[in-house]
């Protein structure tokens, strides 16, 4: 293939454009070491020079910013003119391209100093963060070529280069400058404000700022407050300062609030373009448009902030920052530092002051045991004068030899002392309780001297003991009164009780303390449960007491009664924090209260049972009077109106009696008449008394008593009284036509006498309560029959005072009941004859004669005596009151008094008195007559010189019995 001269050529000159292009590319590569000791001034012009030169530029024209608003270069070099016109008319064209709004500049402008146009090539390029641009123009029309722009580019970038690392170098040394400057400024400053001043002083010089201001948190922690400020001289920014020096910041308010919260620094371009500069219109007025701030930092938190300002606008600059924040680091150790020496100063006074102002002896001593010091509350304590005491060995003090040599000796060992307890000496021979606290200043191993506080603690002791020996006696009393103690931690929700409080609710001292609420609430009775936790609330909620009876469940599944008190403590916010209280066990007193409301409740059955009972017999009594009043009445009528009232007044009698027997025979009052009884004999006289209300019930009695001899010991009226009772209460509670077995059989020297009926019955519930007093079963047919429930108490207690026993069974109600009592059988005396119960001989009524008198305030009751007594053909008079009967004894000289006791005025027993004090009256027989039959009455009466004592109402029997002793 044949290669054309003209491509030959073109080739040729291509080979050589590559060549020259290699060979200046190697030229400006050497350029930086050309360039070593040259300002930014030469450099450009340098650089300038070079291009024009081997590009065969017409112009050139090269702009670099300085990096603080200073120092900007601005060159402009021309190919062929040198004028000085000629360059300055260029600069202002191509300045003004260069400043137009950014777009794609034109490749061509005219020639600003001559005719024709100029080629353009434009190269940017940045020193850091200042702008460069590179501008060359060339009237040649292939201008630029690519060799054109890499010589350009590569020019350029090694004037960037050599800038970059000049000014690299030149910021380092003004670093290092300041640094060093921070440094000498905070090794001189004696205060923290001249510290700060430095500080500020230093940055501003070294580092090309216009103003400082240091910040600091004022003492109520709030705010930030100016305490330093700096300005260069020559342009005192004087509103900025006062306007900075009037304000505080809050946390996050303005600049330097905004590096308080956020504990960083922060950097302000432009002030105008910041929202929450709050200095704004005194910086702007002062022509201030940049500042940054650092945070002033302890450990880890900010005590202060320090900022700077100048005029120019300025970008952030990290190395700065970073400088400025170690430097508010080095001033917030040095505020550490001179708080800790103003501290150590401080506390070195406070020390000495302490020392012997304290209100606790204090002293020091030595490895010897010698008293170096000792402050004026161990001198004052001890009654010793300085002189006295120092210079002496410690043991001179000490009450027991052992005891301070004991604590020599722990203290050389190395050892701390902690309340260690011993007795001092006092001057006037005294002797001191007291708590020693003690360690020793040692010094590269060698012992110095020790530090001991010395406590009185006698008044506490002699306290401490008697508080022991009251908590002893309390803890005494609580244990006899079975009373426990408890304590309530609310927020905690724990309860922590005494080994009672475990006791009572069956918890083992490991589970009892600081249990949760609820453990213990759910050993309380359910029922009970909601009751105890409202009364809880109550307590904590309003204040008032807590108080609550309930029951504890028991592992057997019966409940235990106790009774809590409680009262909440508060704190001084007035929120509930314990709850301290006591817990008593009541179980027998409820179980009392129980008895004493069912006791309660059936006396007021008894009580309305004998209301009935009384009424029964006098509603026929009254009837039977109103008979008798009316007018012309047959024999037959008065006859059978006089019967009636006879077994009516024996039936009120027999109520009387009853009631007497029981109250008697409770109280241990009742004398028994004991004699050889045949069981047979015993119930042959019941049966006969109870005869007529078997009878009247059409019941059928069968008795099956063995023939052979069953000889008790006994009395054998009250015997009989107990088998009547049983009888009586077979008869009562058994339906008409029902059937009742009376039994007798010996059983290994006891006999049992069974009394069975086939009537209403009992429920097994009952049986254990049947022999209580007042206890009735509760049936229509025993209201019927009547009785007052007291009949199987006295029963009960009769049979016991014989040493026997009486049992009650029952198969049910409507099954019938049995009564089976079991009493010690004797062997009756070899030929001694044992009778059974005789008739009662029948008393005559005959006159006798006798001078009678009747004292009584009841008109009728006298009377009716009286009426009676007249009949059988005795004198009678009447008196109805003391001083009457005194009158009338004196003139009628009767043989016997029937003398009332309850009269108003002058009772029985001084009428009495009166009588025996009268010698014609001593022989008089003197008998009272009054409802009180009980023992003691009856020893009242004897006292005061009664013969005999009757109880109303008389029976027939008895009064003609003394009358036919007179």
């Amino acid at each position: 293939m044949s290669v054309s001269a003209p491509d030959v050529r073109h080739a040729i000159e291509e080979n050589r454009r590559l060549r020259r292009t290699m060979r200046d590319l190697v030229a400006l590569s050497t350029l930086p070491a050309v360039w070593s000791g040259l300002d930014r001034d030469d450099i450009a012009r340098s650089l300038s020079g070079v291009l024009l030169d081997t590009l065969s530029l017409d112009v050139v024209y090269l702009r670099l910013a300085g990096r603080t608003g200073k120092g900007a270069v601005d060159i402009v070099r021309c190919g062929r003119r040198h004028d000085t016109d000629y360059e300055t008319t260029a600069k202002a064209a191509l300045a003004a391209l260069l400043n137009a709004p950014r777009g794609e500049l034109p490749k061509t402008i005219p020639d600003p100093c001559g005719a024709g146009t100029l080629q353009l090539a434009v190269v940017r390029f940045g020193v850091g963060a200042d702008p460069g641009a590179l501008v060359a123009g060339s009237r040649k029309p292939d201008f630029p070529t690519e060799q054109d722009r890499l010589l350009l580019g590569v020019g350029a970038n090694q004037m960037a280069i050599v800038v970059q690392r000049r000014q690299a170098e030149e910021e380092l040394q003004r670093h290092r400058n300041a640094r060093l400057a921070l440094t000498q400024e905070l090794n001189q400053a004696v205060t923290v404000e001249e510290a700060a001043t430095g500080v500020l002083r230093a940055v501003c010089e070294h580092l090309a700022w216009d103003a400082g201001f240091f910040w600091i948190i004022d003492d109520d922690g709030d705010r930030l407050a100016c305490r330093a400020h700096w300005h260069r001289p020559d342009r005192p920014p004087k509103q900025f300062v006062a306007a900075s020096c009037e304000a505080s910041f809050r946390s996050g308010e303005g600049l330097p609030g905004r590096v308080w919260a956020s504990g960083t620094p922060a950097w302000i371009a432009d002030l105008s373009q910041d929202g929450n500069f709050m200095r704004l219109a005194a910086a702007a007025e002062d022509g201030l448009r940049c500042a940054f701030a650092c945070p002033v930092i302890l450990g880890d938190r900010t005590i202060g902030v320090i900022e700077f300002f100048t005029h120019q606008v300025r970008e952030l600059d990290a190395d700065l920052l970073e400088m400025v924040g170690t430097a508010g680091g080095n001033v917030g150790q040095f505020i550490e530092r001179k708080a800790a020496e103003d501290e150590l100063r401080r506390s070195e006074q406070e020390l000495a002051e302490f020392f012997e102002n304290a209100t606790i002896g204090l002293h020091w001593v030595d490895s010897d045991g010698k008293i170096l010091k000792a402050n004026h509350a161990e001198l004052q304590m001890l009654g010793y004068t300085r002189a006295e005491y120092l210079g002496r060995h410690i043991a001179e003090f000490h009450a027991d030899p052992d005891v301070i040599g004991a604590i020599l000796d722990k203290l050389n060992a190395g050892e701390r002392l902690i309340e260690y307890p011993a007795r001092l000496r006092c001057k006037d021979g005294s002797i001191k309780h007291v708590l020693i606290d003690s360690s020793v200043l040692w010094n590269d191993g060698r012992f110095v001297h020790t530090r001991c506080f010395t406590r009185d603690i006698t008044e506490r002791t002699r306290v401490e003991r008697a508080l022991a020996d009251a908590r002893s006696r309390l803890e005494a009393a609580l244990e006899a009164g079975a009373i426990a103690t408890w304590n309530w931690d609310i927020p905690g929700n724990l309860l922590f009780g005494d080994g009672t409080f475990d006791q009572l609710f069956n918890l083992p001292p490991s589970e009892g303390q600081g249990g949760v609420l609820d453990k213990y609430l759910g050993a309380i009775h359910p029922d009970d449960v909601p009751r105890v936790t409202a009364a809880l609330e109550r307590a904590v909620h309003s204040g008032e007491p807590y108080e609550a009876d309930y029951r504890i469940v028991q592992p057997d599944g019966s409940a235990r009664w106790v009774t809590a008190r409680g009262r909440t403590e508060r704190d001084a916010a007035g929120r509930p924090i314990r709850m301290p209280g006591v817990l008593v066990d009541i179980t027998a007193r409820k179980r009392l209260e129980e008895a004493l409301l069912d006791a309660d409740r059936r006396k007021d059955e008894f009580l309305a049972i004998l209301a009935h009972e009384l009424r029964n017999p006098l509603a026929p009594i009254r009837n039977s009077l109103e008979i008798l009043k009316l007018p012309r009445i047959d024999a037959s009528a008065v006859e059978e109106s006089r019967a009636m009232i006879e077994r009516q007044v024996h039936h009120l009698v027999r109520l009387v009696d009853d009631l007497l027997d029981v109250s008697r025979v409770m109280r241990g009052k009742i004398e028994l008449r004991k004699e050889p009884l045949e069981i047979a004999a015993v119930v042959a006289r019941a049966v006969e008394t109870v005869q007529p209300l078997i009878d009247m019930q059409r019941h059928r009695l069968e008795l099956s008593i063995p023939d052979e001899s069953l000889l008790v010991d006994a009395d054998p009226v009250r015997l009989a009284q107990v088998v009547g009772n049983l009888l009586t209460n077979s008869a009562k509670y058994t339906e008409s036509h029902g059937h009742i077995w009376v039994s007798a059989v010996r059983e290994q020297g006891v006999v049992a006498l069974s009394v069975r009926d086939d009537g209403i019955g009992m429920a097994a519930e009952m049986l254990p309560r049947v022999f209580e007093l007042f206890v009735q079963v509760d049936h229509a047919s025993t209201r019927a029959q009547g009785g007052l429930g007291i009949g199987l108490t006295l029963s009960q207690n009769l049979v016991r005072l014989h040493g026997g026993t009486i049992e009650a069974r029952s198969a049910g109600l409507g099954q019938g009941s049995e009564f089976i009592v079991r009493l010690p059988l004797m062997a009756p005396a070899h030929g001694e004859p044992v009778e059974g119960l005789s008739d009662e001989r029948a008393l005559e009524a005959a006159a006798s004669g006798h001078r009678l008198l009747v004292v009584d305030d009841n008109s009728d009751a006298a009377t009716s005596l009286a009426m009676l007594l007249r009949m059988h053909g005795h004198e009678v008079r009447i008196a109805q009151d003391g001083p009457s009967a005194l009158a009338m004894a004196t003139a009628f000289v009767p043989d016997m008094v029937f003398l009332d006791l309850g009269m108003p005025g002058m009772d029985g027993y001084e009428v009495a008195r009166r009588l025996r004090s009268q010698p014609a009256l001593e022989q008089v027989v003197l008998t009272a007559l009054t409802g009180w039959g009980q023992q003691e009455d009856r020893r009242r009466t004897a006292e005061a010189g009664f013969d005999h004592h009757l109880v109303k109402p008389l029976e027939l029997k008895a009064l003609e019995t003394l009358l036919k002793a007179l």
